[in-house]
């Protein structure tokens, strides 16, 4: 097992059914919302992990956020994380949206580290939302790899 492997998230044996995504999942709404409701840190924070997201200067936030959900802008932000963080942004690529915390609670078995990594991705854009409610980019379907996490047809 290479290390890059074992860092990986490991998750139950049973596969997540795309259908059974929380019905109580409460909308976030668009990302464009979501940057537009951060406060000046939290967007200072994300600009200094997405530099590419920056130059040149965006004139409004809804070019900001079509910046944030390019291939190329969430590729070079996973190619700077950790496995573990990758494994989780690859399981919850195949989840229904919106999603809960919970929902990755139970592909993850209650795994303690998943709140420290939606905070992460949160911070960086790749998803949104409170733990009662959750979207992603929609290119991370297309970044993580045909199936992710080994997750297939």
């Amino acid at each position: 097992m290479s290390p890059k492997t074992a860092a990986r998230p490991k998750a139950s044996k049973v596969k997540p059914d795309k259908k059974t995504s929380s019905p109580v999942a409460q909308d976030p709404g668009t990302l464009v919302d979501a940057l537009r409701q951060r406060d000046d840190h939290s967007m200072r924070l994300m600009l200094i992990q997405r530099p590419d997201l920056v130059h040149p200067v965006p004139t409004d936030m809804a070019k900001l956020a079509a910046r944030a959900a390019t291939n190329s802008s969430v590729t070079r932000v996973l190619d700077r994380l950790d496995a573990w963080t990758v494994g989780v942004a690859e399981i919850i690529s195949i989840l229904n949206e919106p999603f809960t915390k919970n929902d990755l609670e139970k592909v993850l078995n209650n795994n303690e580290k998943i709140g420290v990594v939606l905070e992460k991705l949160r911070l960086l854009a790749i998803i949104w939302g409170t733990d009662d409610g959750m979207r992603f980019v929609p290119v991370l379907k297309e970044v993580v790899a045909p199936h992710p996490a080994g997750f297939g047809p």
